[in-house]
């Protein structure tokens, strides 16, 4: 998070909210995630104007109509290089990027390594739900292989890795939520927000409507019983301390349409000695529980001592692109043909 993107006046969620409805249905997932994110955003104080939400095709692309801040929604697979162009334009805004498994890992899987590798300064949330739940309920990339869909039908092909992914190509912040874990998550988003590069956070946000039955290994309850927390450790170089176990709530309870929704977990013991500055450590802790089908949440892996791009890209006397006249973006036909000849 680069300076003076906070605000004198004092926000709260309520003025993150639009008028407008996603129109998703009760219980998803991922209208969790975007009451977290408009926490998160008014507990930093930034201002709706400084905040850049660009999302990709999918139930997550309908987070755009419903926090007031500068949306695009862009073309299906297309998120992460809208994103980048906007980042590397302006660094001085603050950008989320939001995406779903099938728009990150399948159509959109080359154009995710090759963000993951910038180190942009951005926060990447991928809203992973097992599943294509705007086309009603087909397999996606990171469906489990023994996980059957609403329709009975089973993935033959394994899983698409995204944390393991993101940690080998180069995000510097790593982490992993849980869409009923309300003030993890919003801690998580947080410390992404303020992490000087590449967060990447996958929440686990499950479809309430097609991958939410007994047998799925992306419901409510299978997470609930499968959970795990990573130790909550305070990140005091990017402003963002993680509360010790005790002080989250291990109870999640919210009503909507009518019907009420809860879990209880009692299974949260925190890893001993984990360090999250080790990406060896990392790299194999996360290989033990992926192979143990074990949902660890919390922080991952962080590393702080790679330069942010724009830290890189820029000088201290260079003004951002988007502050730049026309025509100051525009080379010279001179300039222009020097360039045309390095290719000839």
């Amino acid at each position: 998070m680069s300076e003076n993107r906070g605000s004198k006046n004092k926000y709260s969620p309520v003025d993150y909210e639009t008028n407008s409805s996603a129109n998703l249905c009760p219980g998803c997932g991922h209208a969790l995630i975007t009451r977290a994110l408009r926490q998160a955003v008014s507990e930093l104080n930034l201002p709706p104007e400084k905040l850049n939400v660009v999302a990709g095709i999918g139930c997550s692309g309908k987070t755009v109509a419903e926090i007031k801040a500068n949306g695009i929604h862009t073309l299906h697979g297309c998120a992460a290089p809208v994103a980048m162009g906007s980042q590397v334009a302006n660094p001085d805004q603050e950008h989320i990027l939001i995406s779903g498994d099938g728009d990150s890992w399948a159509i959109g899987s080359g154009k995710m390594i090759a963000l993951l590798r910038t180190n942009l300064d951005l926060l990447y949330i991928c809203e992973n739900n097992g599943t294509y739940g705007l086309t009603r309920g087909q397999l996606s990339p990171t469906t489990k292989i023994d996980s059957p869909t609403r329709w009975g039908m089973v993935s033959d092909i394994p899983p698409v890795d995204g944390i393991g992914i993101a940690m080998v190509t180069g995000a510097t912040y790593v982490a992993r939520g849980f869409s009923a874990r309300q003030e993890l998550l919003v801690e998580q988003i947080k410390g992404g927000i303020l992490h000087d590069g590449l967060a990447y956070l996958e929440v686990f946000s499950p479809c309430r409507t097609f991958n939410d039955h007994e047998g799925s290994h992306h419901s409510y309850k299978y997470c609930q019983r499968h959970a795990a927390d990573f130790p909550k450790i305070s990140v005091n170089d990017i402003e963002a301390d993680y509360p010790s176990d005790s002080e989250l709530e291990h109870e999640f309870t919210y009503e909507e349409d009518g019907r009420q929704f809860g879990l209880e977990f009692d299974n949260l013991d925190e890893m001993p000695e984990y360090d999250p500055t080790d990406l060896n450590l990392a790299l194999k802790t996360w290989e033990d529980y992926w192979t143990e089908q074990i949902i660890p949440l919390g922080l991952l892996y962080i590393d702080e001592s790679q330069k942010a791009h724009h830290e890189r890209f820029y000088s201290e006397e260079d003004d951002y692109i988007a502050t730049l006249e026309p025509e100051e973006t525009r080379p010279s036909r001179e300039d222009f043909s020097i360039i045309l000849d390095q290719f000839r």
